[in-house]
């Protein structure tokens, strides 16, 4: 793990008021935990005995609090269902009321269009195909004019004139614009008397108050919310729960006219066992019966004309219940005979963390140092250490100032954040949550390489550990191989530059999105080394390719990287502001241009290259394209100056 990406955790304060442990032999760690075999040791049958017991004191409490959260459930669910059903209800038929309003608005508008079309042209009352089309553009169905006396003198039905607002009870509603010539009406949906179809008739006085203009409408939308709205329609379309039934009966005949289960539409609630002559009734929350065999919870509540009553049948719970007591008794003879187990295991257990111990300062000899630490006391024990860092122990300090001091002193500068971080005790118990193991890699200043680990010794049921042990181990030869190895796996021979395997690794810790604001993507490609190659040999193209990472190295490389990723091309990840940049391009061209080798006199570059500012698409993906097309555009402009006239084919490196 690399010191520098080690992501800080939350802190956790604690009081660090122990004092450090002296060191203590072998002999007295053994003696601290002699009395575990002891404490471990168990009566089978007084164990057996007890877990008897509590089996039949669980199943017993179980069938209680079963049969009371079963009563308690059916209950809440009724509750739940009721007021489901009822806000159902209340948001169908406010729906309708408002559906209702909008087309008596729309109609009332629509008559006093009407009326103002014939005071702009009072021939048209008279002329009843001029009247038909007015309707038809306007979808009514029909017109009548009244006079001042209420009469029907004019319209689209001839057969209704002379008919008046005296005439019948649904005209009749309409007598009131008799006395207040300002009023317009609109009547509910009414079954028209003589066609008995269903229609809405809405009426207002023309401009100059001598007579009425009535239009009629057939309301197909409203007509099939009302349909809709049908309470056996409406319950019918309720979700179905499994035991629940829902059934809407008249509050007075106790008719039932809608409900889930269709077999009862039509009936009255008496076959359900329920009698409503009492309205005493409604005032209760619920009750229960038997039904077909089965209990029944019941909940009421009287909605406008009607009541609303749920009802919820045990005969599911029944069956579930048998089910989860077998399950219960299966699940608990099980658990009493893990519960035996692992009492069995616990005295094991003891013996073999004894033992463990006592191996502990055995295996202190092979560690650089190694020391118990116990997090809930902050108290450290001391197994194996250096001379160095017992000279910077402060006795009176806990583990977790102790841990501090050691690291402080032992470490070199550059690592000293992190390893602090990764020793910090106040932390270490959350970092280690259900791990046996945590390992970090630091460079010490008396031993040089070092890896040291956390290993957890004993945790709570959570997995939080209360007990770590903290081991150091020499690893400075191991490390001086591995980053030699690192180092020749990562650089390009010939050059000397780091290769494409390094640059596929270095990239990758980009990521998506670069954050650095100054990052700057080079691609470079030498001009002319095939040629060479084919002409003068390879050696001598060796010598180019050698030549142009000498430029790069000293003009480019203390701001970045460069890298060798092909034959003859070269990419590079700098930090530079944009006049560095600047000045950085010139001085790589004038080094390009003021090179000479032993067998050549000069050397060509093409480069392109993108700051990370330029760019929507922060990725080094992007960058590294865009760069790629300006170093391609930077070669077509080179060969053009020499002369040669073939168009240059990107990534072909047929002129390369």
């Amino acid at each position: 793990m690399n010191l520098f990406n080690i992501k800080k955790p939350n802190r956790i304060k604690r009081d660090n008021t122990a004092n450090t442990e002296s060191p203590k032999k072998v002999e007295d760690v053994k003696k601290t935990y002699s009395g575990m075999k002891a404490a471990g040791s168990i009566n089978n049958k007084r164990v057996i005995a007890t877990i008897a017991l509590v089996l039949v004191l669980a199943i017993g409490f179980n069938i209680s609090i079963l049969v009371s959260l079963n009563n308690k459930n059916a209950n809440n669910t009724l509750d739940v269902v009721l007021n489901q059903v009822v806000s159902r209800l209340d948001r169908n038929y406010q729906e309708e009321k408002r559906l209702v309003s909008s087309l008596k608005e729309e109609y009332i508008v629509k008559a006093q269009s009407v009326a103002y079309i014939l005071d702009q042209k009072p021939e048209l009352k008279d002329d009843l195909l001029e009247l038909l089309i007015i309707a038809g553009k306007m979808g009514i169905d029909e017109i009548h004019l009244f006079d001042e006396e209420g009469v029907i003198i004019g319209g689209t039905l001839p057969d209704y004139y002379g008919v008046s607002f005296g005439d019948g009870e649904q005209i009749s509603y309409f007598m009131p614009m008799l006395t207040n010539r300002n009023m317009t009406m609109c009547q509910d949906v009414t079954p028209n008397t003589a066609e008995g179809r269903n229609m809405m008739y809405a009426i207002t006085w023309n401009s100059t108050h001598n007579y009425m203009v009535q239009i009629g409408i057939e309301p197909k939308r409203l007509l099939e919310e009302l349909k809709r709205n049908e309470l056996s329609t409406v319950i019918s379309a309720m979700p179905a729960y499994e035991g629940i039934e829902i059934f809407v009966a008249d509050k007075i005949t106790g008719d039932i006219g809608g409900a889930t289960n269709k077999n009862y539409i039509g009936k009255n609630m008496r076959s359900l066992g329920i009698e409503i002559a009492d309205s005493s009734m409604l005032e209760s929350k619920g009750t229960s019966n038997n039904r077909n065999g089965y209990k029944h919870f019941y909940r009421y509540k009287q909605w406008s004309d009607y009541i609303v009553l749920i009802s919820y049948s045990t005969q599911k719970d029944l069956g579930n219940f048998f089910v989860y007591m077998l399950m219960m008794l299966i699940y608990l003879s099980l658990a009493s005979i893990v519960i035996y187990v692992m009492v069995g295991k616990i005295a094991r257990t003891t013996k073999e963390k004894n033992d463990q111990f006592s191996i502990l300062v055995s295996m202190s000899e092979v560690y650089y140092s190694m020391h118990l630490i116990d997090l809930e006391e902050n108290t450290v024990k001391e197994y194996s250490a250096s001379e160095k860092v017992r000279e910077v122990v402060n006795k009176t300090d806990g583990a977790d100032e102790m841990m501090r001091r050691i690291i402080s002193e032992t470490v070199y500068p550059e690592y000293l954040d992190a390893v602090l971080e990764f020793t910090d005790l106040n932390t270490l118990a959350e970092r280690m949550v259900g791990k046996k193991i945590i390992t970090e890699e630091f460079h010490g200043n008396q031993f040089g390489w070092c890896r040291a680990s956390f290993i957890t010794i004993e945790a709570d049921d959570e997995g939080v550990p209360k007990k770590v042990l903290f081991v150091t181990r020499d690893i400075d030869k191991d490390k001086q191989k591995e980053e030699q190895l690192i180092i020749k796996s990562h650089t390009d021979g010939l050059t000397g530059l780091f290769n494409r395997r390094a640059y596929e690794d270095h990239t990758r810790t980009y990521g998506y999105t670069i954050t650095e604001d100054n990052l700057v993507y080079l691609s470079m490609d030498v001009n002319g080394l095939k040629k060479v190659n084919d002409t003068m040999g390879h050696a001598v193209g060796d010598e180019l390719l050698i030549g142009a990472a000498d430029c790069m190295k000293r003009c480019l490389l203390s701001y970045g990287r460069i890298y060798r990723v092909g034959g003859d091309e070269f990419a590079g990840i700098i930090f530079a502001t944009r006049l560095e940049l600047k000045n950085v391009i010139e001085d790589f061209n004038r080094e390009v241009a003021a090179w000479h080798g032993d067998n050549l006199k000069s050397l060509s570059i093409s480069i392109g290259y993108v700051a990370v500012s330029e760019m929507e698409d922060r990725s080094i993906k992007a960058m590294a394209k865009e760069a790629d097309r300006r170093m391609y555009e930077n070669k077509e402009k080179y060969y053009k100056s020499l002369g040669d006239t073939r168009k240059y084919q990107t990534g072909s490196g047929d002129l390369a």
